[in-house]
Formats: structure tokens, sequence, C-alpha cells
């Protein structure tokens, strides 16, 4: 098994979303996943900005999760389905940002491996 690290700060993805996120990919496996809650977050000013405009809001996360953590997700399943999980995961936040009210980030810790 392996141990990926995730920092989704603002939009907090529930544990929910993103379990379901990792679990649509059929060659891995979601053994654990851990919350570490409300730790760093951005400028109130640039969230109130992205909270006015959902498509932005779902546009940057989904941008910041890719250069997070993009080349660890490709080389675990490949730049074809780490690119579905990146476009799901903008459409979620794009549809869900209208329920962000926390400005403080979650810490995801995400413990898989490959079936």
């Amino acid at each position: 098994s392996e141990m990926v690290s995730f920092n989704v700060p603002q939009y907090n993805f529930s544990e929910r979303e993103f379990a379901e996120a990792l679990q649509s990919i059929v060659e891995l496996e979601l053994l654990e996943l851990h919350v570490l809650a409300d730790c760093d977050c951005l400028p109130k000013q640039q969230i109130n900005n992205l909270f006015a405009n959902p498509t932005l809001f779902g546009e940057f996360w989904a941008s910041y999760l890719r250069s997070l953590i993009q080349p660890l997700v490709d080389a675990h399943i490949g730049k074809a389905r780490a690119s579905q999980f990146f476009d799901r995961l903008q459409v979620i936040a794009t549809k869900n940002s209208h329920l962000t009210r926390n400005l403080a980030s979650d810490f995801l810790i995400a413990i898989i491996r490959r079936k």
C-alpha cells in the first residue's frame, strides 16, 4: 500500500466527495482517508473573489490541485485517467462552490493501493 497526501485548501471537498473521486478510478483501492481540519488558508479577499464566480472557483481549485499532485497522480494511474480525475474535481468544485463558507483548509491523507 502507498500513502498519498492531498492538501485541498478552501473548497474543502467532503471526505465522501474525495473518496468517490478516488474510488471512481478502478485501478485504485482506497484503504483509509484521514482529515486534518483548519490548516492554512488563502487571503480572505481572494476567496471572496472566487466565491463570487463558481466557474472561476472550480477552475482555480482544479488547477491548484493539478499543480500540487498531477505528477504523482499521473505516475499512479496514467495521464488520461489523471486528466479525468482532475476534470471531475473541477465539476464538483464548480457545482458545489455555493456550499463553501469555510475559509480554513483541510488536509486530506489518502492511503491507497493499486488493485
